[in-house]
């Protein structure tokens, strides 16, 4: 537990939040899976993925001046330059998860807590 604690530690360190990383990814994955599946079109994929990664690096940006407020350039050249890798990392990570099929199965077992609770009795 300490060891990843460090890691955190040092991440957070050298301003690669990885709190903003993982909320990154989340709306990347949720984009791409909510808006690529419905159109068929190999451009209009692509220009979805690339509204996304904007999608992202908004939040990204915003997420990085909520932890770290810039003061001088070189701080905003840090903040701006670490928002850009953790758009990396997380595409990378969808990119990962995807090839795999995590996805999939994240995918599936959400449908099956989402019917559980649907079809669940109902108390009189």
């Amino acid at each position: 537990m300490d060891f990843i604690n460090d890691v955190i530690q040092y991440l957070i360190g050298i301003q690669l939040h990885p709190m903003v990383t993982l909320v990154v990814f989340m709306v990347i994955a949720i984009g791409r899976q909510r808006f690529e599946e419905v159109e068929a079109d190999v451009i209009k994929k692509r220009k979805i993925g690339q509204h996304v990664l904007l999608i992202a690096l908004a939040v990204s940006i915003v997420g990085q001046l909520a932890l770290y407020w810039p003061r001088t350039g070189q701080t905003a050249a840090i903040c701006i330059f670490m928002s850009l890798a953790q758009i990396g990392v997380a595409s990378f990570g969808y990119t990962y998860a995807e090839k795999w099929g995590i996805m999939d199965r994240v995918g599936k077992m959400v449908q099956k807590k989402m019917d559980d609770k649907l079809n669940a009795p109902v108390a009189p």
